[in-house]
């Protein structure tokens, strides 16, 4: 039987070629689909003529699933071999009583009828037995061409990942997302795997070799020539590795995004039970993605052993946040709220409420009432509008009257006969909202960072009056004046806002300043808390800058990302900066990136767990809008000044 099945894989008969054209593009077929064509297969699947065998084939050969392949090699090796018994046992049956010329007439009809019957039957099951021959060799044409297929789109992924240039690579990832099997998953894996330290060290080395020789006022033109030329090779070799290990970075995400696109039951139980052990991070919130796409109650159980175990990993555990909120179950209520209560990282608390809203899981909102007390500044603000959206109702700051719509409201939760408001409306008036502002933008984080532009173009005048000793907000209320600064250039403005924004922050928020042109400089080494004594620090520092130079933006914003905590294990996590205010007055013209949709990608990879709300204020605004989109990209403010 062997030996034939592995003939049959390698016939290709004429017809074969046909149920082959015209079937979907890869990656077409959606979860759903795919189940309702298992059903009319299996239907069809038992037929015994020809062309309704055929047409259960041909649904196969279209899903082009490693579960379909799997299905065919069934359908080749399903027995004939009751066909044959029952014909030998119709063939001794008609030898227990053959025709004699000592029957009666009747007896002889009888016989005769019974002879015919026997015929009729053995001649059916012939010709199911070669109506299942054809069909087996149609199959095998099916499944040899299948296996084909994905032998030559292996082949172009080989090739395709090697590439160096993000479309390549992201082209590569899609074809083996759209072929889902188990073979693809791994190879995934392997991709996400794949190491960039060769690229790190490259750069190292050639920072060292750059350090070896600098110029020198004693160098000879001849010798400053060749060192500028030098130089000008090492920096482009610096920008062409460090543009490889971000095109890396962001080919490692899309390849975990389409681990979480798998569904063939191959792909599933290699991502479940081998994927999810794997010590990379971007492997164990693919496959975790793919347990929440598949939105069903049996991953329950394993993703919350998961997110217990994942304590060293904020990202993963928000990973298994999201894909507890997208199981609609109410089981995936309970470990969600169990990081409301006891998670460290306010990352974290978020993303488990964001799916506790997704669940409608009113039974948590005593948990997520008794964590707005303890949260403080943004995230506290943040986090009774996630309320709101769960009951419908905000307090804007009094926490008393939480305590007091529980006790209203807690019976009615508790025996499952709640239901939400629809207004969302405001109940009291919010005090917390800051009269401090930052170009007109509120500051209401204890803990944020403030990036200025101080390029050359910043000492260029506002157009706009607005030095002074005191200065009229749009409200009308009197500013605090600051008279250290009287100029009316870009940058006078700029540390006006920012000394007068800085001695008003409370004493509880912490804070830094980066200040960028061509190099980007962080104004203290660590986070600072807004004690006077800190604050007056930083004010002198701030009286100092000078304008200079280009405008780096990319490297000022990936300086403020790492501030607010670099990720897994940084010690800035469990306190990390939830808010940036940037402020520049020119397009990028320097720095390791300057295309503006690279930045745009680059600073929505960076920020992606860490949530962090970026405001941007731009003096002498760009029609490219790239500052007003990073705002509406990342839950900020955008204002425009001249």
């Amino acid at each position: 039987m062997v030996k034939r099945i592995a003939v049959l894989f390698v016939v290709v008969v004429a017809g074969g070629a046909a149920f082959l054209c015209g079937r979907p593009a890869l990656g077409e077929m959606s979860d759903k689909e795919w189940a309702d064509k298992k059903k009319e297969y299996a239907t069809l699947a038992k037929a015994t003529d020809e062309a309704t065998l055929k047409k259960a084939v041909d649904i196969l050969v279209a899903a082009d699933r490693e579960e379909s392949e799997k299905m065919l090699v069934e359908f080749i090796e399903h027995p004939t071999a009751d066909c044959t018994q029952q014909i030998e046992k119709l063939n001794k049956e008609g030898m227990k009583a053959p025709p004699s010329n000592l029957d009666s007439p009747e007896e002889a009809a009888k016989k005769d009828n019974a002879l015919k019957e026997r015929v009729r039957k053995i001649t059916e099951l012939n010709n199911e037995i070669m109506v299942r021959e054809r069909t087996r060799d149609y199959a095998a044409a099916g499944l040899s061409k299948l296996r084909k297929e994905w032998a030559d789109k292996k082949k172009e992924y080989a090739t395709l990942a090697k590439a160096t240039d993000e479309n390549s690579l992201k082209k590569a990832i899609d074809i083996l997302v759209a072929r889902d099997r188990e073979e693809s998953a791994k190879m995934l894996v392997e991709f996400i795997k794949q190491p960039t330290a060769d690229y790190t060290q490259q750069i190292e080395k050639l920072n060292k070799e750059g350090m070896k020789a600098p110029a020198s006022n004693l160098d000879s033109p001849e010798e400053l020539a060749k060192k500028e030329k030098a130089l000008q090779e090492r920096v482009r070799k610096i920008t062409e590795f460090n543009n490889e290990i971000m095109v890396r970075e962001r080919t490692r995400d899309y390849a975990g995004a389409g681990l979480g696109k798998l569904r063939s039951d191959g792909a599933m139980k290699f991502l479940t039970e081998k994927a999810l052990k794997e010590k990379s991070e971007a492997v164990q919130r693919g496959a975790i993605t793919a347990m929440g796409n598949f939105q069903d109650v049996k991953y329950v159980e394993p993703l919350a052993k998961h997110l217990k175990a994942a304590k060293g990993s904020p990202e993963v555990r928000m990973a298994v946040c999201d894909a507890l909120g997208a199981m609609a179950n109410e089981a995936a209520a309970a470990p969600l709220t169990e990081v409301v209560d006891k998670d460290e990282v306010w990352q974290v608390r978020m993303t488990a409420a964001d799916a506790l809203i997704k669940l409608k899981a009113y039974k948590a909102i005593k948990p997520m009432i008794d964590r707005l007390h303890r949260e403080t500044g943004r995230v506290k603000i943040d986090w009774e509008e996630k309320m709101r959206d769960l009951v419908g109702v905000h307090f804007a700051g009094r926490d008393e009257l939480w305590d007091k719509w529980w006790e209203t409201n807690k019976e009615k939760i508790e025996k499952g006969e709640f239901v939400a408001a629809a207004s969302g409306k405001i109940e009291a008036q919010d005090e917390r909202r800051s009269a401090a502002t930052f170009f007109g933008i509120p500051v209401e984080s204890d803990n944020c960072i403030f990036v200025l532009d101080v390029s050359g173009s910043m000492r260029e005048l506002m157009m706009t009056q607005v030095g002074g000793p005191e200065v009229t907000s749009k409200d009308g209320a009197k500013e605090d004046p600051v008279p250290e600064v009287t100029g009316n250039t870009r940058l006078d403005e700029a540390k006006r806002q920012m000394i007068r924004i800085l001695r008003k922050l409370p004493e509880r928020a912490r804070f830094n300043v980066i200040v960028y042109a061509t190099d980007v400089e962080v104004l203290s080494p660590a986070m600072l808390a807004a004690a006077k004594p800190n604050v007056e620090m930083m004010v002198a520092k701030i009286l100092k800058l000078e304008p200079r130079d280009q405008t780096n933006i990319f490297d000022a914003f990936e300086r403020a990302f790492n501030m607010a905590g670099a990720g897994t294990g940084d010690a800035n996590y469990r306190n990390s900066v939830d808010t940036i205010y940037f402020m520049t007055d020119g397009d990028p013209n320097y720095g390791r990136v300057i295309d503006l949709q690279q930045i745009l990608l680059e600073i929505a990879r960076m920020n992606r767990h860490r949530r962090i709300r970026i405001h941007c204020v731009e003096i002498n605004p760009h029609p490219n809008g790239l500052m007003e989109r990073i705002a509406n990209d990342n839950g900020g403010s955008y204002v425009n000044k001249r």
